[in-house]
């Protein structure tokens, strides 16, 4: 589904719901991926059904990625723990294949 609006991404932990509150984010919708930082835009990049979409920390930077090929770099530092966070916004929107992994 590229249809719908949800968001993934990391964050240090929060009470709400509100996507602002994601510090690392995708936003997703209608086949866009946009960046999204504590909710302000930095960069998009058009998905298909299939594509794999990724927010990593890599070598200590956050970067942005789908389907294996970076598309942005943050340039705000993670502060750590990080955990995934989700906000959803339309009925039936999902994301499918989720994992999170470090060392």
């Amino acid at each position: 589904d590229t249809g719908r609006l949800r968001l993934i991404g990391l964050c240090r932990g929060n009470t709400g719901t509100d996507a602002a509150e994601i510090r690392f984010a995708l936003r997703l919708q209608n086949g866009t991926a946009e960046v999204r930082e504590s909710g302000l835009y930095k960069a998009e990049v058009s998905f298909a059904a299939g594509d794999t979409l990724r927010v990593a920390v890599v070598g200590g930077a956050v970067k942005y990625s789908k389907n294996g090929t970076v598309f942005y770099t943050s340039a705000a530092k993670p502060v750590y723990p990080l955990l995934v966070d989700t906000s959803f916004y339309d009925l039936g929107a999902t994301l499918s294949s989720v994992m999170i992994s470090g060392t």
